[in-house]
């Protein structure tokens, strides 16, 4: 037994529930631990098991599908490379995102640059003082 779970047991049709684990279990790292429930009446004492067995699809989803998808199925250790080969997508948004930002603030500060020299070029000098010239 790895679990207790109560729904109103001091009213009619109230019970107690109890969570059992035998072999493989796929919610062991869940709230509800155990892949088998037993519930109790509360008042007569009566159980109502889980159906045995069940349909080949109902099997491969509480042993072996419900694991994979919480990857529950292996150790955090072997876990470790599936994090990060999908966390890889997020990095990659993450760095082109930022080198788009850093060439296309390039690309506008030379922008600027060329405008203003060509407006420097375009606007002509004058001498302030006119050399060898007498008052």
């Amino acid at each position: 037994m790895v679990g207790v779970y109560e729904t109103t047991p001091a009213e009619d049709g109230g019970n107690y529930g109890f969570y059992l684990r035998q072999g493989f279990d796929a919610y062991k790292d869940s709230y509800y631990q155990g892949q088998i429930y037993v519930q109790v009446d509360s008042h007569g004492g009566g159980t109502d098991y889980p159906k045995s067995g069940g349909t080949v699809t109902q099997q491969y989803w509480e042993s072996w599908q419900n694991g994979l998808h919480f990857g529950s199925l292996v150790p955090w250790i072997p876990r470790l490379p599936g994090v990060v080969f999908g966390l890889t997508p997020i990095l990659l948004a993450i760095t082109g995102i930022t080198v788009w930002l850093t060439k296309r603030r390039s690309r506008r500060n030379r922008a600027r640059r060329a405008r203003l020299d060509a407006a420097a070029a375009a606007t002509p000098h004058t001498a302030s003082a006119s050399v060898g010239s007498s008052p």
